[in-house]
């Protein structure tokens, strides 16, 4: 779903899976800690740094990405500086609402609007291919059922009733508001990563933006949570009702190789030592970075370094 391909990692879709694989390791992460706790032994010990450096870089990353699928910057699907959300997704659909006919939505997917006609082509493919013990499959552009499902999804979207269709019917702005408000229910998110992540905002534009004051927010696992529900909500609703009429499992399934080692100690007690040295060597690099230097100069190819 929008995108430059169907493999392409800018895709909305590409986004909402890669999110929901990283969310759902972080939920095992923070199970996996439930159950150390409730260990009496040495082995199910944590190393707070560590775990309090995989939330920090968790909730950073997925926060922004929340945001980013959102949209949370440029609306625009057009430009040079066009972007792949579902917000920008959601408003070129309303401008091109007028698109959204009966007619284009069955000829996506080669379907017929006359079910009469289409029941005597059926029933013609039936008499010239079928043999006496032998399965029939039917082309899906000739199955009368999907065409007569279709057009009872569409009636629900244009608001009309079957008595009632024609081929002109327009999908109604209604169906799009459903889904807007899924992405509305994220606008605490957006605010709060736009204020303390994606930018380090002054305490005037924290406390004075129209759409409430920053500080006062608090963000939980369970708003995360509820936060990717919505976001897969409004895609499969897009995708399975208006653009590519697909059913989508956002999470893979895990197979018993992908939790090999998953036991295993992260750091051997004996490597401790050499790890403790490399943090040395780092923190004193990092120290010489703090040594104060006025004097710059060029190194020759007009770089300028200290």
């Amino acid at each position: 779903m929008c995108g430059d391909g169907d493999s392409s990692p800018n895709g909305i879709h590409s986004q909402i899976v890669r999110l929901v694989w990283s969310a759902a390791w972080f939920r095992v992460v923070l199970r996996a800690r439930e159950l150390a706790s409730s260990h009496d032994n040495t082995s199910s010990s944590l190393n707070a740094a560590l775990h309090a450096w995989i939330d920090s870089v968790f909730l950073d990353s997925f926060l922004v990405k929340v945001r980013r699928l959102a949209g949370g910057g440029n609306d625009a699907l057009v430009g040079k500086d066009a972007c792949y959300s579902l917000s920008a997704l959601l408003k070129d659909i309303h401008k091109h609402r007028h698109l959204l006919t009966r007619e284009n939505l069955l000829s996506l997917d080669n379907l017929s609007f006359d079910i009469s006609a289409l029941r005597v082509r059926e029933d013609e493919y039936w008499r010239e291919h079928a043999r006496e013990g032998e399965a029939l499959f039917i082309p899906p552009h000739l199955d009368t059922r999907r065409s007569e499902q279709r057009n009872a999804e569409i009636d629900h979207l244009c608001e009309t009733t079957a008595a009632d269709r024609k081929q002109s019917d327009i999908v109604q702005g209604a169906a799009l508001e459903n889904i807007q408000d899924r992405l509305a229910t994220l606008a605490a998110i957006c605010l709060y990563t736009n204020k303390f992540i994606a930018h380090a905002a002054t305490m005037e534009s924290r406390r004075g933006d129209k759409r409430g004051n920053a500080d006062d927010l608090r963000i939980g696992i369970r708003d995360l949570w509820t936060a990717l529900e919505n976001l897969c909500r409004a895609v499969a609703s897009l995708d399975g009702w208006l653009i590519g009429r697909t059913s989508h499992a956002f999470l893979p399934s895990m197979y018993t190789h992908e939790w090999r080692d998953i036991d295993a100690p992260f750091v051997q007690s004996e490597s401790v030592p050499a790890l403790r040295k490399f943090w040395k060597q780092l923190e004193a690099e990092a120290m010489d970075w703090g040594n104060p230097s006025i004097a710059l100069k060029s190194d020759g190819s007009g770089a300028i370094t200290p």
